[in-house]
């Protein structure tokens, strides 16, 4: 059994067919106690992320009628929500959650990299970045402020995932790998500057020149219409890097330093 919250909410058999839960309201419930699984979550936590502080005066009943329902779907899966002083606690094994594989993935990705092997690091990226549908709690995110915090959280994640494995695709010389990432995550973060310096690099590498520098201009018009600032002083050297063909952007091993914005 998987539970994925890396896209939209979904419960899956082995077999790869789904569980429906298709009420907005259970799935509200189920994925504030999937956010913290194994732990309390209590009553005043899961009304507000139904109601917000608008609850009516029915809402403890109603919540109750939520988990009997959800208990009914997931106990055919032998997947209990038990009733637990103060709130409620769904039962589950941490590695049938899609972000707990996501994690292990940057793990031994992590370690990989400390230990030099930035090919299988990569592998190990590349993996944990599959494991993404689309934006986290997808649908969902923007029905309660906690909802949305642990979808940014998640989202966040991803996009400092897609720049690590953009960062390792450049050092080993695999620029058209990481382009399609680089893109996406640049559309969801386009003031993210380390992005589109890998960007401007990846296509620079791939003989797009006039691209790379196209890059580097869009990024300067949203900092300065968004923020009022003018990008960093390592980017701004990479833009001057490849207006003058530097030789030792040839290097693979040639990124950006860590102190991009």
């Amino acid at each position: 059994m998987k539970f994925l919250l890396l896209g939209n909410l979904e419960i899956r058999h082995p077999g790869d067919s789904s569980v429906f839960v298709t009420r907005h309201r259970h799935l509200q419930v189920l994925a504030n106690l999937l956010s913290t699984p194994n732990t309390i979550v209590s009553t005043e936590r899961l009304m507000s992320g139904l109601w917000e502080n608008k609850a009516p005066a029915s809402a403890r009943g109603n919540l109750k009628s939520y988990i009997c329902d959800l208990r009914k779907v997931l106990g055919k899966v032998d997947v209990p929500i038990e009733t637990v002083s103060g709130g409620y606690r769904i039962v589950l094994d941490p590695a049938d959650m899609d972000t707990t594989s996501f994690d292990q993935r940057l793990m031994l990705a992590n370690q990989a990299s400390i230990e030099g092997d930035h090919v299988l690091a990569l592998e190990h990226l590349h993996a944990a970045l599959g494991y993404w549908r689309g934006p986290a709690l997808d649908g969902l995110a923007d029905s309660s402020h906690f909802l949305g915090s642990v979808a940014a959280k998640l989202n966040d994640k991803r996009l400092t995932t897609i720049q690590q494995f953009a960062g390792t695709g450049l050092r080993i010389g695999m620029p058209s790998m990481v382009l399609p990432h680089l893109r996406d995550a640049i559309a969801e973060d386009p003031l993210r500057e380390k992005l589109t310096a890998y960007l401007m690099l990846a296509l620079y590498q791939e003989g797009r020149r006039a691209e790379a520098l196209m890059a580097y201009q869009s990024l300067r018009a949203a900092l300065v219409s968004d923020v009022g600032v003018e990008p960093c002083r390592e980017v701004a050297i990479l833009h001057q890097q490849i207006l003058t063909d530097d030789p030792q952007l040839a290097r693979p091993e040639m990124l950006v330093g860590e102190s991009s914005r």
